[in-house]
């Protein structure tokens, strides 16, 4: 099925935004389909999300207003009714833009925080300790003297809460240019921080293959330690980017445990970059998207593996190793979420660009793949405007979210789509 989806002919229910914080719902809300629209006056892009257990969901996005960037947090109910709302973020010469929000182990929320002191300031992490109820409880800085005592950039990209044998903390990762071979652009970087948003100090790392371009995407926990999914291209071909598999042990060590060590997971050939990490809680297995780059231009790039300890990636991918062909669309493809089904197999979400007439825009593709990886359906959202989508997620009913960008006229608010287990407007 390959069934666009054209919603412009009902945005002037929303087009009329209000400089306070809005809701708007597009077009009737049917109980199988609705698009809405949350922001402020200015522009606010939707980055992620979390379902909760209580039925309630948080929206985490970004805002600009006035030349101050900050970002905020929205909670919501299944059918997108406001609860809370709160902006966060120090404003003036300071820019904020959050990259990835979590549940902790003891209810609360982490927001990983991309941080810059303009103008002229490098990138620096910042983590943000939230309440359900959107109190901000704790936050620490951490510049680029954590892991060297000089300046540099960096470019933080995941956090993830973690309980091991009774210790509970966060582990964060990213990219840094203070790298440790002269000629590399940028290497990867791992802080292990406990519940107080106190770092180890023993544990700051700086782990890869001496690659060129080495970027860390997400770092996991495990019973023998920890795994770091990272972007790399090895100093023997730097052209070949890839996704990358670093074992980390518990004392925040690199290792070639077993037959692991540091083990490409994507083919070789072509460029693969890595996008997401998400975890499946139903058997630990591992999900990842990305995206392939060649002459023929950007294709989504998925994996499946599954979660034991010293495995060897070749032999464990549940899905393959592939491409995902999305029913031979048009344009560039870049994947970026997936999740886990109930229903069958994963759910996957991409953007979709394309040249009309000389005008860019932008659209959502949302296909169901087997456990094969076999595309069972995909849908598109969007055609007049640009609409991007940054995760996706699965109720228990079902029914799909999706969390995004929608452009209006000359703004940009955060939108949220929900549509049923087939990806459809109700018949």
């Amino acid at each position: 099925m390959n069934k666009l989806l054209k919603i412009s002919f009902i945005l002037f229910a929303v087009i009329n935004l209000s400089n306070c914080e809005t809701e708007k719902s597009v077009g009737p809300d049917f109980k199988d389909y609705f698009v809405k629209y949350y922001g402020d006056a200015g522009n606010q892009q939707g980055v992620d999300m979390v379902v909760n257990d209580d039925a309630t969901i948080f929206l985490l996005g970004n805002t600009d207003r006035n030349n101050e960037q900050r970002f905020f947090v929205t909670k919501i109910d299944t059918t997108g009714k406001i609860l809370l709302k709160k902006t966060f973020g120090q404003g003036g010469s300071i820019v904020e833009s959050a990259i990835d929000i979590e549940p902790t182990v003891d209810g609360n929320y982490i927001i990983a925080i991309q941080r810059i002191a303009t103008p002229g300031g490098d990138r620096d992490t910042k983590l943000l300790l939230i309440s359900e109820d959107l109190i901000g409880l704790d936050s620490i800085i951490f510049d680029n003297n954590v892991i060297a005592n000089s300046q540099g950039d960096e470019a933080v990209s995941s956090v993830t809460p973690y309980q091991i044998n009774g210790e509970i903390g966060f582990l964060v990762t990213g990219s840094t240019t203070l790298v440790s071979t002269t000629g590399d652009l940028t290497d990867p970087f791992t802080y292990k921080v406990n519940q107080s948003l106190s770092l180890d100090p023993f544990w700051v790392n700086n782990p890869g293959n001496n690659g060129t371009l080495d970027q860390g995407v997400k770092i996991v926990p495990r019973q023998a330690g920890f795994l770091l999914f990272l972007n790399t291209n090895p100093e023997s071909n730097a052209s070949r980017t890839g996704f990358h598999l670093q074992p980390i042990e518990s004392d925040g060590d690199a290792t070639t445990e077993g037959s692991v060590g540091f083990a490409r997971i994507s083919e070789s050939g072509d460029q693969e970059f890595l996008q997401q990490v998400v975890s499946n809680p139903d058997n630990g297995d591992y999900l990842l998207v990305g995206n392939r780059v060649n002459d023929g231009g950007t294709q989504v790039y998925f994996v499946a593996m599954t979660n034991s300890l010293g495995f060897v990636p070749a032999q464990h991918r549940n899905a393959g190793n592939q491409t995902v062909a999305l029913n031979n669309l048009e344009g560039s493809i870049s994947g970026v979420s997936v999740a886990p089904s109930k229903q069958t197999g994963y759910l996957l979400v991409a953007n979709q660009e394309l040249n009309l007439g000389n005008i860019m825009t932008t659209n959502i593709v949302l296909a169901r793949l087997r456990f094969s990886g076999e595309v069972v359906w995909t849908t598109q959202f969007g055609v007049d405007d640009s609409y991007k989508a940054a995760k996706i997620e699965e109720l228990p009913n079902g029914k799909i979210l999706i969390v995004g960008t929608g452009t209006l006229g000359n703004q940009e608010k955060m939108m949220l789509l929900k549509v049923n287990s087939d990806g459809q407007f109700l018949k």
